[in-house]
């Protein structure tokens, strides 16, 4: 359609012109011009067909390559979960992508390289026309517009529209959050096979172009002088043929240019996105295994306890009967020496040091989720200040407060330690039983952080599990609950810590001052034992 006769007034004007003055007019001159002219063209024309070919087929791997990738995605979606943040972060920064970049950026070479070679064409035929006496050139100038023109002509290509299309998609794509990514991603994606598919559609238009221009220019191989005439028309027609090929050709540089920005912008804006949620993943996994390990220190901690518990209880009972004779007081300095009490004192530090433990686990969570978080894009942390208030949640406890506890058992060691003989025995069956209450009131506080590791194990398995993209942000929640969790359990285990630190100084006075007790001379207390037991009471006002 491209090169058909254009049935125009201009036509028949100049082939009236030219005809009354061609027997005054000297041709021979003007066909080497001519023949040259239309050989260069045919060969370039021959060489944008091989352009426009590799081009349409460049185009086509491109939106194999995008629908592949767009309908990962989409299947992704129905039934996505942690385990896919990472196949969609490889997806999105993988080979198939960087293949399509590399194929767009192929076309857009194509594409300049097509450009250049119309204006090649068109400056070609033109020097043809220049090789035309004078009076044909002043002619065909005063034709202007009209010169080479066909009804058939297609619309000058525009595609602004497709342009503004993929600018809403890479507005998605720049402003996108975790609820639009994969939205975001996929309209990208369709947006860029389509537009794709609206570059192949102008090279097929360009492409007939040059088979039109290839047609017309084989007739110039072989033509004589009387024929100079009949190319006047051909050579008009392919300089209009050459225009629109590079008009073409410039308009679909650009929609490819924009088309590879959209690409990078996808390819850089989703890729840090899944890639930062798959880091997060990591880090949540890491944590499964603090959490854990950290409610198993718990749980031990809880059984040393248990057992401190009926230990002290054992040994206040075996005061109970004791009265204040030598050999009662030998009793209690051999118990304070024997491996009860010294079993009491260890079973404290080694609370104190599971507690420990617990807590750098605790902060290693912490940590290893923070790390996590803080490696998301800001888009994602918007309005998020203190992780750990942003994962509050108003059924949580109030903090752990032991100072009253540790006041109770301070008051209790100053007992033992101003003790005298008469209330020293007292004072540290007192203690012993301090001692099993407080050891009970760590009890609770561990069972509570107990729970805590318990509540951390489950928010990372939701984090893991069924990801509904249209709520999203409770991921991020997520996140900053297990932050939270970690900082009610440290903030427990330090209470807890103080008062076992307590209990160890309570035990400690109680051995020291049992151990100690001095044994009264025999005379002493042979006649009234109550006085007796009072004057020594009164002189022996110690430690």
């Amino acid at each position: 359609i491209f090169f058909r006769s254009p049935n125009m007034g201009w036509w028949d004007s100049a082939t009236d012109y030219i005809s009354d003055k061609f027997n005054d007019l000297d041709f021979v001159e003007s066909l080497d011009g001519v023949r040259d002219a239309g050989t260069d063209c045919n060969r370039l024309a021959g060489e944008v067909i091989g352009l426009c070919g590799d081009t349409i087929a460049k185009g086509q791997e491109v939106i194999t390559f995008g629908e592949e990738i767009k309908d990962t995605l989409e299947n992704i979606a129905t039934n996505m979960d942690a385990s896919c943040l990472e196949t969609i972060k490889d997806l999105i920064d993988g080979d198939q992508m960087k293949q399509a970049i590399a194929l767009a950026g192929e076309m857009e070479a194509l594409t300049t390289s097509c450009v250049d070679k119309s204006v090649e064409m068109i400056g070609r035929m033109d020097d043809g026309v220049k090789a035309l006496p004078e009076c044909v050139q002043s002619e065909i100038s005063e034709w202007g517009e009209e010169a080479g023109a066909s009804e058939a002509d297609p619309e000058l290509a525009n595609v602004d529209d497709d342009i503004a299309e993929l600018q809403m998609c890479l507005d998605g794509i720049k402003n996108l959050n975790l609820f639009t990514a994969m939205d975001s991603g996929t309209n990208a994606l369709r947006g860029l096979n389509t537009k794709v598919g609206v570059c192949r559609q102008i090279f097929d238009a360009i492409k007939s172009f040059a088979d039109a221009v290839l047609t017309i220019t084989d007739a110039f191989f072989d033509f004589d002088v009387s024929a100079v005439v009949s190319k006047v028309k051909d050579m008009c027609r392919c300089i209009k043929l050459g225009g629109l090929m590079k008009q073409f050709a410039e308009q679909c540089g650009r929609l490819i240019r924009f088309i590879l920005d959209l690409f990078h912008e996808t390819t850089s804006k989703l890729s840090c996105l899944w890639a930062a949620l798959a880091f997060a993943k990591d880090c949540l996994m890491d944590c499964l295994g603090y959490a854990s390990e950290a409610k198993q220190l718990c749980q031990e901690t809880v059984d040393k306890g248990n057992t401190l518990m009926d230990t002290s209880n054992g040994i206040k009972g075996k005061l109970e009967g004791l009265g204040l004779d030598p050999s009662a007081i030998t009793a209690i300095k051999e118990l304070m020496q024997g491996d009860e009490v010294r079993s009491c004192i260890d079973l404290a530090q080694n609370m104190d040091d599971l507690v420990k433990a617990c807590i750098e686990k605790v902060l290693q969570m912490i940590n290893r989720v923070q790390e996590g978080f803080e490696n998301l894009p800001d888009i994602l942390k918007d309005g998020i200040g203190d992780t750990a208030e942003y994962g509050a949640e108003d059924d949580d406890p109030e903090p752990a407060n032991v100072e009253t506890d540790v006041n109770d058992l301070e008051a209790c060691r100053g007992e033992i330690e101003g003790s005298n003989l008469m209330d020293a025995v007292d004072a540290g069956k007192r203690g012993f039983s301090g001692v099993s209450d407080k050891v009970d009131v760590s009890r609770g506080m561990l069972e509570t952080s107990e729970g805590f590791a318990d509540r951390c194990t489950e928010t990372i398995d939701s984090f893991n599990g069924t990801w509904d993209l249209k709520v999203s942000g409770n991921k991020i929640k997520e996140m900053c609950r297990i932050v939270m969790l970690g900082t009610m359990m440290e903030q427990f285990a330090n209470q807890i810590m103080n008062l076992v630190m307590a209990i160890l100084g309570v035990l400690n006075a109680i051995m020291d001052k049992l151990t100690n007790l001095p044994v009264p001379d025999i005379g002493e207390i042979a006649g009234d034992v109550g006085d007796a037991i009072g004057d020594i009471a009164g002189n022996l006002k110690f430690w």
